[in-house]
Order: C-alpha cells, then structure tokens, then sequence
C-alpha cells in the first residue's frame, strides 16, 4: 500500500515538474541543463578514471626511474672522484671583507678559456690574402668556402661573407686586418668572441664565487654564455639604479685599427678617445679587453647573492630563439614616464588580442640604470646621476607581425618620452629611425665619427647599418 502511495506521489511530481517546465521558461532551462551534464559527469569519470589514472601512474613509474638512474650516475661521479660544484641561494660570511680587495685580475682564472676571436671578413682570394693564409695556417683556423653564410644566435642577422677567420693569438688578428687592408676589403668583428682574457657571464661568474671573499658584478645581463667583448662594445646593461652600463666597468680597452696598428685606450690617458673606444660598436676596429676590463667587481660585508640563482639570470636561455626591441628614455622626477609607457604597451597588447593579434608572445620587462658618460651609449648623458628606464619586449622568433607592433610601440616612446634605441636589439625597421637618432644626438655621433675617421679613415669596420647614423649619405 504505501509503496503504490509513493510510487503514485511521484508521479505526480513528474507531472506536475513536466507542466511547471512548459509554462516556465527558467525551470525549462534547468532541466535542460540536468538532463545534459548527466551523460557528460559521466563522460568524465570514465576519463578519470580509465585515462589519467593509468597515464599518472605510467609518468610517475618513468619520473621515479629517471630519478634513480640520475641517482645511479651521481654515485658513479662521487667514486670516480668528480666533485659537485654547489651555489647556494645566499653565502653568509661571519666575518668581514677585506677593504684593500678593489681589483680581481681576471687572467688568474686557473681554467684557461678557449682563446679564438670569429672575425667575419668579407675579403676576396687573391694572391695577398693566400700567402697569408698559408703563412697563418698552423695559427689560426680558416674557412675559404664562397658564399658561406653566417647567422647569428637568435637568427634575425645572417650574412654571406667570401672567408671566416677564426685567429688564435693577437699577432693573428694584425695579420687579418693588413691583409683586409691590401685587399680594399671590409671586416666585422662577430659578437661572441673569446680573446685571452675573455670570459663568458657564467665563466666569470664562477670564477668570482671561488674569491675569497665572494664577489659578484654590480649587475649583469641575463645570457650566461654570452661574451664580455660582445657586451661591453654593444654598452649592455644589467638592472640596478645604483650601477650603470657594464661598459662603464671597463678600465682599458685594446683595439687592432684598420692599419693593423694595437692601440690602447684608457680614462687617464685619453677620456674622450676612451669613452668611444669602450662602446665602440666594433666600428673602430678589432677590440680586446684586457685583465683590468672587469675589476669594479661588488661584494657585501654579509651575504653575497650568487649570480647563477638570481632572478635575470638563467642557465640556458640561450635556447629559447627571439627577437627583441628596447626603448630607453630618462626618467622624470616621480616615475611617471614609465608608468605610462607602460600602460600605453599593455593597452596595446589588449587591443591586439581582441582582434586575435599576438605580435609580443613572450615578455615586457621594465629595467632602471644610471646614465653614462660613454659617446655611443643609449643612457648617455651630461648628469652622472641621471636614471633611465629601458623597456623590452621578446617574441619568439619568427613571431608574425612583430615588426610592425614594435615599430609602433617604438615610435609612440620616441615621440612622447624621446627614447634611444639599445644599439643590441632591433631597430632599423623602424621608421625613420636614421634622422631621428641624427636629431636626438647628432653632436655626440659626429663627435664619435670623427674618432671613428682618426682608426679607420677608410671605413674597414663601418658597415650599412652605422653608416647612416654617423652621417654618411
């Protein structure tokens, strides 16, 4: 009896939610929406239970026998002898720094480096340039292959240059450079190069945590395995308002001049011809930068943050292909030039995403560096304590439509804040580019050329990209 009651009561329910649904739109759309996720929670479940289950299982199963190989080979190094350099987070010292530690000689580093410069020379085969070859041989390594092609690390650069030199000792570099002078040919300097004391970031960072005390640069650029050469010609920056330029931390610079001449420049000898040969943009010849380039190292009387764990600086990078523009404007009193700068970008990015328009894939950064003294550099100028602001964006290679949206960006930073360009990282795509740098900082570039005309009056080193810059037609 009481079954038949409820069995009756129920279906009065259905009757009476069927009629109540027909007349009630909202209570339509419910019951809709429940009969719908009835099959699809069940879908899932199966997923749930039939799919992930077995592939966390199989992934951790893989993870755990990784783990133990790695283990296995860890305990292979250790009886082999093979010990495990460590870099913490933070190196607490108890006691204090030695106050006379002011320079680090970096031609102390017990590891010696391989010593080669790859000199891309665009010199024709001819009877000169042969017996040089064969003269040089068993010195320098040499490719004679016509046409060959040269691209550079984030493949945005490529070049098909008639020899590549790689020379091994300084007497090799004079060399190359007389025999490209003999011959009327032009030669550029390739950004990454390693000439006796030449280290990369990582290199040297290594080597500074082994000081006693442990030293660190100031500030650093992000790539580990990039060259100090290639860093400091170019006038790259790391990130700190109280340090500059790493080119700033230069003290002597040697550079091979088109008449294969060595010639060193330094503050106290000349600080005019010193300033142009630091950041020189490889334009005044073959540049070296001795033990002394790197002293102004930095250390705390309490802890010393190492390099290779802090937050712009990251092991392998090198890996991920980009391309790159940066923007570097004075800051105005209360920062509020960066701010807009940047919400001007982020708004940007928004309105090409709706569209469906991804032209900046990978990061905008927002660094702050004091100005510098040094004629070609971005952040030049006459007040020492001056601060810049230098905004990045990075794409992944290849990414379509960058150009276009960097242009843009660009052109709204230079007309509001009157922004440079990082020499480093792209800009010649970007409109009208020439005559605005002519008209932002003309006397210091004509000021730069005419060192430029004293080392390399018949324009050995200058190429298309500069030419127009320091005001070649």
């Amino acid at each position: 009896m009481a079954s038949r009651i409820a069995a009756a009561a129920k279906g009065i329910r259905f009757a009476s939610h069927a009629h109540a649904s027909a007349t009630n739109p909202w209570l339509a759309e419910r019951i809709a929406i429940k009969e719908h996720a009835g099959p699809a929670a069940e879908t899932w479940r199966k997923v749930s239970l039939y799919v992930c289950i077995p592939v966390i299982t199989v992934a951790s199963i893989n993870a755990y026998n990784l783990y133990a190989r790695h283990q296995a080979h860890l305990e292979h190094e250790k009886h082999e002898g093979h010990e495990k350099v460590k870099y913490p987070y933070m190196r607490l010292r108890a006691k204090p720094i030695d106050a006379s530690v002011k320079e680090l000689k970096v031609s102390s580093v017990p590891e010696r480096l391989p010593r080669h410069i790859e000199i891309v020379a665009v010199t024709a085969i001819t009877n000169a340039t042969a017996a040089a070859a064969a003269h040089t041989k068993s010195k320098s390594e040499e490719s004679l292959k016509a046409h060959h092609t040269w691209t550079n690390w984030g493949k945005s650069q490529t070049c098909n240059p008639l020899k590549i030199l790689q020379p091994r000792t300084l007497e090799d570099i004079v060399e190359i450079v007389k025999n490209a002078k003999v011959d009327n040919k032009k030669i550029r300097c390739v950004a990454g190069v390693e000439l006796e004391t030449g280290v990369t970031v990582g290199a040297l960072d290594k080597f500074l945590q082994r000081h006693d005390p442990p030293l660190a640069m100031p500030s650093n650029i992000v790539l580990e395995t990039a060259c100090f050469e290639g860093i400091l010609a170019t006038g790259s920056h790391g990130a700190a308002t109280h340090s500059r330029t790493l080119s700033d931390l230069a003290c002597e610079v040697k550079i091979v001049d088109a008449n294969g001449t060595l010639n060193t420049f330094t503050r106290e000898k000349n600080p005019v011809e010193f300033s142009a040969a630091v950041c020189n943009l490889g334009l005044l010849g073959t540049d070296t930068y001795p033990a002394r380039a790197l002293t102004k190292t930095h250390s705390k009387s309490e802890k010393v943050l190492a390099a290779p764990d802090a937050i712009r600086y990251q092991h392998n990078l090198q890996a991920a292909l980009c391309v790159g523009l940066e923007c570097v404007f004075k800051v105005d009193e209360g920062f509020e030039n960066p701010i807009k700068a940047l919400n001007f970008a982020i708004n940007k990015i928004h309105e090409y995403a709706e569209q469906g328009e991804f032209p900046l894939n990978l990061t905008m950064d927002m660094r702050f560096i004091k100005s510098s003294d040094q004629i070609m550099s971005y952040v030049y100028d006459k007040d020492p304590e001056a601060i810049f602001c230098t905004v990045e964006i990075l794409s992944a290679a290849k990414t379509k439509g960058f150009e276009d949206f960097s242009a843009m960006l660009a052109q709204h930073w230079m007309s509001e804040y009157k922004a440079r360009v990082h020499w480093a990282k792209l800009w010649e795509h970007i409109p009208g580019i020439v005559p605005y740098l002519r008209e932002q900082a003309g006397p210091q570039l004509d000021q730069f050329e005419s060192i430029r005309q004293k080392y390399d009056p018949q324009g050995m080193f200058l190429n298309k990209t500069f030419a127009g810059v320091l005001g070649h037609s």
